[in-house]
């Protein structure tokens, strides 16, 4: 059971104010009985004395009709008094009540005059005190006795003043009790109670959250201490407190902001395996179309250069026209699949801006398109692929003002660079009709378009997303169905270079050490090495109508074995072919005649290889990218033909010995 603080003070204060009393009453009841009884006694004896000389003084002992008549005005005149006798010394009453069998004799009186006998008896309902007096008695043959006087009284006024006085004192004692009760629950409830309940609804409060302090009260006490006390713990607590919380809300803010980024970094790992799965698929089919499409081309620019009528020469240009815009796809497509590290430089970003807003410029004022500019001044420079990132910037254009058509009013499109700490912030914003929540995450996806059929190719912000990676960037979107779109671009700062390129050779590319001359002198004999039995055909009959004297070989191989026979002014050769690459043919034939080695122009689809690459790169021959333009080639042939070296036939058994 639950008990109260005040009530433990109550009863503690009864306990210790009854036991109090008790004590008190006790001695004080026992010395006022005494003073009573004393009284009563000294009363008595003195009745009994006057009595006994009475009877000693003036009347025989034989005269028992006067000593009663004594006795009898004694009861009557004297207060209390039960009963009289006088008893001889054989315990015969002389005079007064007598009472058979001596019951009220204690023993026969034998002792001096003066010696005292007496009973007090509180074990009825009235106590009664008994006083047995010896007195001297004559007898009749004059011979001296001892007699005893009996004598009771009544206690009855003594027992009545004393209940009364314990009555009276018990009343004090009730009244004097409740008035401690009360002074002490006034007491603990103002100087303790009260305190301690403000104490316990205060820790209740801040078991609930809240931190209010006690009113501070002017006393040195205990309690004052404690409330003080416990105010410097609340404030202490509400530091700590609101200490936590701010850690906690950084701490949300950060695990906020770490899995935004874990968020991103997932999925922008996901969507590097899918660009890495698909620029190893995109890889091999660009090979494979590269060499139809350049038989294609190459065909109907010789078809094209027989002078055929109008109707043919239209269909003809349609053919071109359509394997022409095929190149631009399979060029799009190797852009995207390309893992080389880009040819970096010192770029500033604004001027980088300012130059594709210039190429976009005649597009946007036929469209009706305003354009913005909010440039950080001194924008700090980075490494960077300027054609790439004027690639991203001009797919991003593209798309945006493809997005505004629908606009009916206004169109804006608004760029503005910034840096924080060490990242450069480009944000390309529009007000166009905005990318829908739910393919927002799908938009750099390759081949995702929202485009109609025939407008995009889906590859646009694939390839720009894949550019914006490799310079360890990051490329996001920012928005809201009909409130516009926002394309994020971060870059790093990078002072020092960290990586070097080999570029990809288009199909105006060559690399060589001189430069394209006019087509050199007829009849120069040309070894066409090619696996591709359309290719070979196409090359054939357009060196052939050039006046050059063809050859041709299926692998490396085969052409050592022509090169047995005679010398050639000039070999075109395919990198990749069966039995003997184009590679290995070159190893073998520039260590045995390095002059005819440079004498080589390769052609090959599979210019996104960085083996590939790093080859014809370092070997310092001219190359074309399948598919390529038929003057590109009838230049190459021309600057080799002019360099005018002349090369000495090679010894068959050197060629075959090497070829093994």
């Amino acid at each position: 059971m639950k008990i109260s603080l005040l009530t433990k003070n109550v009863i503690g204060i009864c306990i210790a104010l009854t036991t109090l009393f008790f004590a008190g009453f006790y001695y004080h009841y026992k010395d006022i009985k005494k003073y009573q009884i004393n009284s009563v006694i000294n009363d008595l004896e003195s009745t009994a004395y006057m009595i006994a000389t009475r009877i000693n003084d003036e009347y025989d002992f034989n005269d028992s009709k006067n000593i009663q008549l004594i006795l009898d005005y004694a009861i009557r005149h004297k207060n209390g008094i039960l009963q009289t006798a006088v008893i001889d010394t054989l315990d015969n009453v002389i005079a007064g009540i007598h009472k058979p069998g001596g019951s009220e004799i204690e023993k026969k009186l034998t002792d001096p005059i003066n010696e005292k006998k007496s009973r007090l008896d509180t074990s009825g309902d009235i106590w009664t005190y008994t006083l047995v007096l010896n007195i001297p008695i004559e007898t009749t043959d004059l011979a001296p006795l001892k007699g005893r006087l009996v004598i009771t009284k009544s206690l009855r006024n003594t027992q009545e003043l004393l209940q009364s006085i314990t009555n009276n004192q018990l009343i004090i004692f009730l009244v004097a009790l409740l008035g401690m009760i009360l002074v002490t629950i006034w007491i603990s409830t103002v100087m303790l109670i009260n305190p301690i309940r403000r104490i316990s609804k205060a820790i209740g409060e801040v078991a609930a959250g809240e931190f209010s302090p006690l009113p501070e009260i002017d006393t040195h006490d205990e309690i004052g201490d404690l409330i003080r006390s416990f105010n410097v713990m609340t404030e202490k607590l509400a530091l700590v407190r609101e200490e936590l919380e701010h850690h906690n809300k950084n701490l949300q803010e950060k695990v906020t902001e770490e899995a935004d980024k874990l968020k991103l970094a997932t999925h922008q790992l996901h969507q590097n395996e899918k660009l890495s799965a698909l620029g190893q698929l995109i890889a091999g089919v660009a090979h494979e179309l590269n060499n139809p499409l350049a038989i294609i081309m190459g065909n109907s620019q010789l078809l094209l250069a027989l002078d055929p009528d109008d109707e043919l020469s239209r269909r003809i240009n349609i053919i071109y026209q359509s394997a022409e815009r095929s190149q631009k796809i399979v060029q799009n497509l190797l852009s995207f699949a390309r893992q080389t590290p880009s040819k970096k430089s010192y770029v500033g970003i604004n001027g980088l801006i300012s130059d594709c807003l210039e190429l976009k410029s005649y597009d946007y004022k036929t469209h009706k398109i305003e354009t913005f500019t909010d440039f950080e001044k001194d924008l700090p420079k980075t490494m960077a692929d300027f054609n790439q990132l004027q690639q991203v910037c001009i797919i991003i254009f593209e798309n945006a003002q493809h997005a505004l058509m629908s606009n009916q009013n206004s169109k804006m499109m608004r760029v503005k660079t910034e840096h924080k700490d060490n990242t450069i912030i480009i944000k390309f914003s529009d007000n166009g009709p905005g990318i829908p929540k739910d393919i927002q995450n799908r938009i750099f996806e390759p081949f995702f378009t929202t485009k109609e059929l025939g407008k995009g190719t889906g590859l646009g912000l694939s390839i720009a997303y894949g550019i914006v990676n490799k310079h360890d960037g990051k490329f996001y979107v920012e928005s809201e169905k009909g409130k516009g779109t926002t394309f994020v671009i971060e870059l790093p700062i990078k002072k020092d270079p960290t990586a070097t390129d080999i570029p990809i050779p288009s199909e105006e590319e060559t690399v060589s050490s001189g430069k394209a001359e006019k087509r050199a002198p007829l009849r120069k004999r040309i070894l066409i090495v090619d696996d591709e039995i359309e290719m070979v055909d196409m090359l054939f009959n357009l060196l052939k109508n050039e006046g050059y004297r063809v050859d041709t070989a299926r692998n490396g191989k085969l052409a050592l074995e022509k090169l047995q026979i005679r010398n050639y002014d000039v070999i075109i050769c395919d990198v990749k072919m069966p039995v003997m690459n184009g590679i290995q043919f070159y190893e073998i034939l520039k260590e045995r005649k390095p002059g005819l080695a440079k004498k080589i122009v390769f052609i090959s689809g599979d210019i996104i290889n960085i083996d590939t690459i790093k080859f014809l790169k370092t070997c310092g021959c001219m190359y074309l990218g399948k598919p390529f333009k038929i003057e590109s080639l009838r230049n190459c042939v021309a600057s080799l033909i002019s360099s005018g070296e002349y090369v000495e036939p090679v010894a068959p058994s050197v060629f075959l010995e090497k070829s093994i």
